[in-house]
């Protein structure tokens, strides 16, 4: 038993190919992530594959909340159940509401009939894998080049010449504090060539289509498509990393 070594970090619940498809987007935009596995196999294979400085696993059983504790889950705003059966993420997640009542739960449906229960369990995100992949795969067989620019944007830049949707929060230390949605728009735009395509104002709704004239105050959220190259820079100017796990904590 390993107690996980950082802060502001995600839990992945649970081990497999999706899991470890969400793992890797996760680390490429340089979040910190705790899995819990099952097994010791899966626990040897996982940190070998990812062990570094951002990712930590350990062996936990669903029911052992008291090993939970002792490594740190508690610290984690945000935790994905994925134990394979749609039942036992349920049970799984009502349970840990009780020791863990402050993070948010989400999940990936096997059955998206099941969306409306899981939410009513207090789950903040529970989408369906097949809604998702359906969609795509519907989008590429009569709009092809909609499908890939959405699967590339959708999918973590690993190289400069990758392009990505990324979210910043508006930091004490951002210049565009203070600026509106225009304003905001044509300086990053200029600056560091990304452009600003939503807005999520602090304890509010997300904006798909903001006012030009709508300020961005601190604590907002701005949501841009910028590439891999960019990103450094734009880091900068928020004064965070991207995501939530990163902006929540600056």
């Amino acid at each position: 038993m390993k107690e996980i070594p950082f802060d502001n970090f995600a839990v992945v619940f649970g081990w497999d190919q999706f899991s470890n498809m969400i793992v890797k987007q996760l680390l490429n935009s340089s979040n910190k992530v705790a899995a819990l596995v099952r097994d010791e196999e899966t626990r040897l294979w996982t940190e070998d594959t990812f062990g570094g400085g951002n990712f930590s696993v350990n062996v936990v059983s669903p029911s052992d909340y008291s090993k939970m504790k002792k490594i740190g889950i508690g610290n984690s705003q945000n935790i994905f159940v994925n134990l394979g059966d749609d039942q036992e993420n349920l049970t799984t997640i009502l349970r840990m509401q009780n020791h863990f009542p402050k993070a948010e739960y989400m999940v990936a449906l096997n059955d998206e009939e099941l969306e409306d229960t899981f939410r009513s369990a207090g789950v903040t995100y529970a989408v369906s894998k097949f809604s998702i992949s359906s969609k795509i795969v519907g989008s590429f067989l009569y709009e092809p080049d909609v499908a890939t620019y959405t699967e590339d944007l959708l999918t973590a830049t690993e190289t400069d010449q990758d392009y990505d949707i990324q979210q910043y929060r508006v930091t004490e230390n951002c210049d565009g504090s203070g600026a509106t949605f225009r304003e905001l728009l044509s300086r990053i735009r200029s600056d560091y060539g990304a452009v600003a395509i939503g807005l999520r104002k602090k304890n509010g709704p997300l904006l798909k289509v903001p006012d030009p004239n709508a300020e961005v105050s601190e604590g907002d959220y701005v949501l841009l498509a910028t590439q891999g190259s960019g990103e450094s820079g734009l880091e900068n100017f928020f004064g965070t990393q991207e995501g939530v796990l990163n902006g929540e904590h600056t």
